[in-house]
């Protein structure tokens, strides 16, 4: 597959949001406090992000 949506991406670097006014993504794969917003996005809520997406591959998703 390939990741094409760059729309909202950011450099590591910057240290500000992504100049959305809303919340972006799939509600189902979201971090916890980013939906609660309980705290900042940070790298560490994507790769919360990511776990939920394998987990639903992992589960959904079955070999032919």
């Amino acid at each position: 597959g390939f990741l094409i949506d760059f729309d909202l991406a950011i450099y590591i670097s910057h240290q500000t949001n992504s100049g959305s006014s809303h919340l972006t993504g799939t509600y189902d794969f979201m971090a916890v406090d980013i939906l609660l917003g309980w705290s900042p996005h940070t790298a560490l809520h994507d790769l919360e992000s990511f776990f939920y997406g394998l987990l639903w591959m992992c589960i959904y998703i079955t070999p032919p």
